[in-house]
C-alpha cells in the first residue's frame, strides 16, 4: 500500500471538515458526495454533519468571538505552545533517538531538508534563523515521495510564539468544507476562517487558516494575554507568506 496514514477530523469552531483519501481506499460518503476529491469547498451549514451539541457549541463560540474578539476555551494549546519559546525542542525530543535524519522520524527536526517532504517549501519570509523552534512532519508519509505536510515553529516579537502548518492536499487527494457561516476571505480573497480562544490562565490561541485547491495553510500563534490587534497583524503576515509561497507553489 503506497500511503500508510490516512486521516480525518472535525474542527469545533468554526464550522469545518476536512478529510483525506489515499489512492487505494474510495471515498467515504458523505464526504465526497458530489465534490471532487481535492480543493475548498464553502457549503451550507447543514452540510457538514455535526452532532447538535457541538453545533450550538459552534454557534456560541462564533458569538463570542463577534462580542469580545475571542470565546473561552480551557484549552492548553496556548500554553504549550508558549512552553516552546525557550527551550531546545529538537534536542529534547531527540535525546534518546540518533535517527534524526531519517524522514520517517516525526519527532521535530532542525532543517527543512531532515523532514523529507514530498513537496517544494522554501521556510517562512522573513523569519530569522535564531527564532526558528523547529519543523515537524505532518500529513502522510508516501513511500518514495515523503511527508505530504510540513509545520513550522518560529518566535516572532510581535506575533509571540507561532507555528504555521502547510498540507498538499493534490498529494493526499484531500478536501475541505467550510460552512457559510465560518468563512473568512481574509487572506488574498481566498476562503479560510479566523478564531481566537483561550483563558487568562492558560493564554489564548489566535488562528488564521486559508485553502486554495491544493494547499491548506494554516498560521497559529499564542500569548499569554489576550491583545485585540493580534489578528489583525496574524491576517497581514498571512498575506505576506501566500504571495511568497504563490510564486513556487501551483495551487
Amino acid at each position: 500500500m503506497k500511503i500508510f496514514k490516512l486521516t480525518y477530523f472535525l474542527l469545533a469552531m468554526p464550522s469545518l471538515a476536512f478529510a483525506t483519501y489515499p489512492d487505494e481506499i474510495p471515498s467515504p460518503d458523505p464526504l465526497s458526495f458530489h465534490y471532487p476529491k481535492t480543493g475548498v469547498f464553502v457549503v451550507p451549514a447543514s452540510e457538514i454533519n455535526t452532532p447538535k451539541e457541538l453545533k450550538e457549541k459552534i454557534h456560541n463560540n462564533m458569538l463570542q468571538m463577534k462580542a469580545k474578539g475571542y470565546y473561552d476555551s480551557n484549552s492548553l494549546n496556548a500554553k504549550n505552545l508558549l512552553m516552546m519559546k525557550n527551550v531546545n525542542v529538537v534536542a529534547l525530543q531527540n535525546k534518546d533517538n540518533d535517527k534524526l535524519s531519517d524522514p520517517q522520524n516525526t519527532k521535530m527536526k532542525n532543517t527543512i531538508d531532515e523532514v523529507g517532504l514530498a513537496f517544494d517549501f522554501k521556510g517562512l519570509p522573513a523569519v530569522s534563523n535564531k527564532n526558528i523552534i523547529g519543523y515537524a512532519a505532518g500529513g502522510m508519509w508516501i513511500e518514495g515521495k515523503g511527508w505530504t505536510g510540513i509545520k513550522e515553529f518560529f518566535n516572532d516579537s510581535e506575533l509571540g510564539t507561532c507555528s504555521f502548518s502547510l498540507f498538499n492536499m493534490a498529494l493526499s487527494h484531500g478536501n475541505v468544507r467550510i460552512g457559510e457561516d465560518s468563512v473568512v476571505y481574509a487572506v488574498n480573497q481566498k476562503a479560510g476562517t479566523t478564531e481566537v480562544y483561550g483563558s487568562k490562565g492558560n493564554g489564548f490561541t489566535y488562528n488564521v487558516s486559508w485553502y486554495n485547491a491544493s494547499y491548506s495553510h494554516e498560521l497559529e500563534c499564542a500569548s499569554p494575554t489576550f491583545n485585540k490587534d493580534k489578528l489583525a497583524k496574524m491576517i497581514l503576515y498571512a498575506t505576506q507568506i501566500d504571495i511568497n509561497l504563490s510564486k513556487y507553489l501551483k495551487s
